[in-house]
């Protein structure tokens, strides 16, 4: 089952709109930005993880339905989960799960992007006495 597409569309979208949320609100915030940098990531990832989420349900729906299937019922193909799915419970049967979902990931994903983003700030204040911009990507 290509459960790794799921957990790959949720990757992008956490990843991907993590980073265009962090500049969405550094603008927003303007002149207060750096005052206010750590509301800013908790925003960012946020958001970023609510449209991961939604690109992750369906994939996790078919998942869940076939491990917790005690009848036998469920089809075992990710190609019959999606029709059977769709066919017995609709398009809304994709997004049962979207709200516990939310309630275990976005939480989890704000602390974790927080987290690196002082780490990462923690690092280079101790062991790259630089600017960040002066380092090569590699470094």
């Amino acid at each position: 089952m290509p459960t790794f597409l799921g957990y790959s569309a949720q990757g992008f979208g956490k990843f991907g709109f993590y980073e265009i949320f962090k500049d969405v609100y550094r603008k927003a915030l303007g002149d207060k930005a750096a005052k206010y940098q750590t509301v800013g990531f908790m925003f960012a990832s946020a958001c970023a993880e609510v449209i991961a989420d939604c690109l992750l349900c369906p994939m996790e729906a078919i998942k869940v339905k076939q491990q917790t299937d005690n009848t036998g019922t469920f089809p075992r193909g990710f190609g019959a989960g999606i029709n059977y799915l769709k066919e017995t419970e609709g398009q809304a049967g994709f997004y049962k799960g979207l709200q516990p979902l939310w309630m275990r990931q976005v939480p989890y994903t704000m602390v974790k992007f927080v987290a690196f983003e002082k780490t990462v700030k923690f690092i280079y204040a101790k062991w790259f006495p630089g600017e960040r911009s002066q380092y090569s990507k590699a470094t």
